[in-house]
């Protein structure tokens, strides 16, 4: 009888490895992978990144099951991706994307897969906004909105709750104090008011003011880069609110 490393292997496992222990062992190489990467997101990967390979592998052999057991399949690591981010959300941004991807393309494998991940969002709002990387990359991945996690900041900033502070800083350094932002001002109205408010109870908040100062500044670099490129060309996306 073949040992476990003699037995025959399919694509670089064991055929007798179980399609799920194949993909959790994939999900964590990929983790792995990301944890060691320079890389802060996706698109500064290498194509023949292992992330990649991976990736790539884990569609393999996720579309080469029969249904309905690749539903079920596809299901459970949604679910096991989805508790990750709760139990033990990803320290850096890219092994957040990469999760976050993995997640948007088995949302598109079923519908079922798509209601069991919003109801599950909805049930963990409060757990997932104790995580800024999370957060980030399931609005990069198209899986939440601006609105909503706008909304929510701003309901944990009418509490006072310094922390809604500090993940609204480090999603806003992400998104929209960079060179190439994927957010608006406008897109933190609710979350910069109810910022505003508490900094005039108490003036006494550095993390707020230096917000303030940054979103300022963002302003004024959109306004020259508009004035650049001259009248109706370049022009940033409208922005009513001011601070």
């Amino acid at each position: 009888m073949l040992s476990a490393m003699q037995q025959p292997r399919v694509n670089g496992f064991p055929e007798t490895l179980p399609p799920h222990e194949r993909i959790s062992i994939l999900i964590e190489d990929v983790q792995k992978a990301a944890r060691a990467s320079d890389a802060t997101r996706l698109k500064d990967l290498e194509k023949n990144s292992s992330i990649f390979q991976d990736f790539r592998q884990t569609l393999i052999v996720l579309t080469s099951s029969t249904r309905p057991a690749a539903d079920l399949l596809a299901r459970q690591i949604a679910e096991k991706i989805c508790n990750i981010f709760v139990s033990k959300p990803p320290q850096g941004p890219l092994e957040a994307e990469v999760l976050a991807f993995l997640l948007s393309k088995l949302c598109q494998l079923s519908e079922l897969i798509i209601r069991d991940v919003l109801r599950w969002m909805t049930a963990n709002e409060d757990l997932l906004l104790g995580s800024s990387n999370v957060v980030v990359a399931l609005i990069t991945v198209g899986l939440m909105e601006f609105a909503r996690v706008d909304v929510a900041i701003a309901s944990i900033l009418l509490s006072r709750n310094l922390h809604g502070l500090q993940v609204l800083a480090e999603i806003m350094d992400q998104t929209l104090f960079i060179d190439e932002p994927t957010a608006i001002r406008a897109d933190f109205a609710n979350s910069l008011i109810a910022m505003s408010a508490w900094l005039k109870e108490k003036s006494d908040l550095p993390l707020a003011a230096e917000i303030k100062q940054k979103v300022k500044s963002a302003w004024n670099a959109s306004i020259c880069q508009c004035g650049d490129h001259g009248q109706g060309q370049g022009q940033a996306r409208p922005n009513a609110l001011r601070l």
